[in-house]
């Protein structure tokens, strides 16, 4: 279910203008679109197209953006590392120059896949690597030692999983995520996935892109050293021998001006 902002959902035609004169804002349509004050947010949890049909008469051509890669699944067995957190990016500012005209968005989806990275996501140029399974590279990195930032970009896009405790009633390692690294496992508790990253982007603050919780192969079971990373977009999935888990899928949002505010 996507997350909104509070003022609804709908065409960004006709929103708060009618009539002749000058459209105070940039008109675009594509995925999900919400409204924050004199903010639009488009919100893609799927593939598709960001139309830019008009750019502001007052001269705003203007996005911020956030791009989130689906997240990597951890092995379905004892001692394995937790998936990491899909490769996360965003500007922070409005400092994406567009056009009008059609901008494929790309949204990584998760896996079921024991130990499978998840997808790749992408608008504009700007692409987030998919988060990595059990011992892989990724925008974050799975554990049991899996490199992040795969992508090689400046700042990361994610962080490295955590190392897996050999040895019997072992724990495996945390998957990375876009706040910091898994934890590496300890003897009979596995590390907890790195933590996500915040971000208010659709005018409520969310985490993005945690990593996944490892596995002890402990037989009574014990858990995780800490708590799970709790993420709705690019969250790498946990390590369990209870039954197979599902990463989280990516997610594109692009959030500009679409009402003058001089």
């Amino acid at each position: 279910m996507p997350i909104l902002g509070s003022f609804g959902s709908g065409s960004a035609k006709g929103f708060g203008f009618t009539g002749g004169g000058a459209a105070p804002g940039i008109v675009a349509n594509g995925g999900t679109l919400t409204y924050d004050g004199d903010y639009a947010i488009n919100l893609f949890e799927s593939s598709g197209d960001f139309v830019v049909e008009k750019l502001g008469d007052n001269g705003d051509d203007q996005v911020e953006y956030l791009v989130a890669a689906g997240g990597g699944n951890g092995s379905h067995a004892g001692s394995a590392g937790g998936g990491g957190g899909g490769g996360y990016r965003a500007n922070g500012a409005y400092n994406m120059t567009i056009a009008a005209q059609t901008y494929p968005v790309t949204v990584g989806s998760g896996t079921s896949s024991p130990g499978g990275n998840g997808g790749n996501s992408s608008f504009n140029g700007i692409s987030a690597t998919a988060g990595g399974g059990t011992g892989n590279p990724g925008g974050s990195g799975g554990g049991a030692g899996g490199s992040g930032n795969a992508g090689g970009y400046s700042p990361p896009e994610g962080n490295p999983g955590g190392s897996t405790m050999g040895g019997p009633f072992s724990g495996g390692g945390g998957g990375g995520g876009a706040g910091g690294s898994g934890q590496n496992g300890g003897g009979f508790a596995a590390g907890p996935g790195g933590p996500g990253t915040d971000n208010d982007i659709t005018g409520s603050p969310y985490t993005y892109c945690g990593g996944g919780t490892g596995e002890s192969s402990n037989p009574s079971g014990w858990g995780p050293i800490g708590p799970s990373v709790q993420t709705i977009y690019g969250k790498g999935a946990p390590s369990s021998r209870g039954g197979p888990c599902t990463s989280a899928n990516g997610v594109v949002i692009v959030r500009y001006r679409s009402l003058s505010t001089a």
